[in-house]
């Protein structure tokens, strides 16, 4: 059952039309009356990518009669009138269609027999399903890695899930002392570079929204998968790199330098803030309730987590933190009846834009979705982070334009 919900301005994420643009040499052509495009042209235009965006809007009778003649007769006029042709093209549609009926297959067989020199895809952009098991964000990178074609294996893991690499963590050089090429979808600049994603022999998926793109790839291209998200317990990235030992056969590793780099940083952080109020929010990280767990074992004074109920990735996480603080308050920040004003925490030190702008914080410290956070390294750098937020008053709308949390 849908209800309206609360949204603060400092809401933002990576939209479809962001996440599909990593396809290198792609273009998306979205299907949808003009109002489904404003928001996102609007933000392609914020994070420079309005130039591989484009739309065809539909009118009542379009609705009425159904737009597959439509998507056939303009695919190929659109292509005709850019100046490079894309080698893939993503064809969004939005919620409307889930009324319609538009047959998918049908258009895509027709357009991959009349213009077999590009790869096509249908997209969904359907707020409506957000709750669903196959949200926009999860179908869109199942969408993207659909496209891989079969190769023959080399000796390589790929990344996925994560929209932006972690290249600062250890898990680069525990992999490639071992011999393993590492691969990431930002890595390539061209469509058959992305191809290479093929060969690997084995993903890690470090999010939740790369699982369904992970299981088809299992089921398509035979790849393994092990699904280790971003954790900021020491005793869990212990278990991560047990598990990599097994799955990869990494041999013996000896982690103990990066352990006791992130429990230094965990010491400095904790004599710098001292109790100083922490709030975490769910645009901090996709799994809040386990980040707020591990800062509260380490002593970190936690006063408020700023999230929905939560989803299954973070079930364990939300059971760990009501044992250990089981009257910490819970504030959904979509709670119409929750939300009752904004700026009612000022001295607290805010991970999330979310957080940052309901309580009003003087420290909002810059961390989105985990990007960049993974394994000891990924420790140390939440540390950091928090210092950081701590010792400078930072601009909200500032850090939300930085990380280009628009569409």
């Amino acid at each position: 059952m849908c209800s309206l919900e609360y949204v603060t301005p400092a809401s933002g994420c990576w939209g479809v039309i962001r996440i599909a643009m990593q396809v290198p040499e792609s273009r998306e052509l979205f299907i949808c009356p003009s109002a489904c495009g404003r928001h996102g042209s609007i933000g392609a235009s914020e994070v420079g990518l309005k130039d591989r965006l484009s739309y065809v809007f539909i009118d009542q009778s379009d609705i009425i009669d159904g737009y597959d003649k439509i998507i056939l007769e303009m695919v190929p006029e659109f292509l005709s009138r850019i100046k490079e042709r894309p080698k893939a093209l993503f064809i969004f549609v939005s919620c409307l269609d889930d009324l319609i009926g538009t047959d998918h297959e049908a258009i895509l067989s027709e357009l991959r027999e009349r213009i077999p020199d590009v790869d096509f895809a249908f997209g969904h952009m359907n707020p409506i399903s957000l709750d669903s098991k196959s949200p926009p964000p999860v179908s869109t990178q199942n969408m993207m890695y659909g496209l891989l074609r079969p190769k023959d294996k080399d000796k390589a893991v790929n990344l996925i899930g994560n929209l932006e690499d972690v290249p600062g963590s250890e898990l680069y050089t525990v992999l490639e002392a071992s011999g393993f090429i590492v691969r990431h979808i930002s890595h390539y600049t061209t469509y058959e570079g992305f191809q290479e994603m093929a060969r690997s022999s084995y993903n890690l998926v470090l999010d939740a929204q790369g699982l369904l793109a992970a299981s088809s790839l299992k089921a398509r291209l035979s790849t393994p998968f092990s699904f280790l998200p971003s954790d900021y317990s020491l005793e869990t990235n212990d278990c991560y790199y047990k598990i990599l030992q097994e799955k990869l056969g990494l041999g013996t590793l000896d982690m103990w330098p990066w352990r006791k780099a992130a429990g230094r940083r965990i010491e400095e952080a904790l004599d710098i803030l001292g109790g100083y109020p922490v709030v975490v929010d769910n645009s901090a990280s996709v799994r809040p309730y386990s980040l707020v767990a591990a800062l509260i074992e380490y002593g970190f004074n936690v006063e408020m987590v700023v999230a929905p109920e939560p989803k299954a990735p973070d079930a364990d996480g939300y059971k760990r933190l009501m044992a250990l603080r089981p009257g910490i308050p819970v504030l959904d920040p979509s709670s119409l009846k929750g939300v009752k004003g904004r700026g009612f925490l000022p001295e607290c030190l805010a991970l999330g834009s979310a957080a940052s702008y309901l309580t009003g914080s003087l420290h909002p410290a810059s961390m989105s979705w985990d990007t960049g956070f993974w394994g000891y390294r990924g420790i140390a750098g939440l540390m950091e982070t928090m210092i950081r937020g701590f010792r400078e008053k930072a601009d909200l709308r500032a850090i939300i334009k930085s990380q280009g949390l628009v569409i």
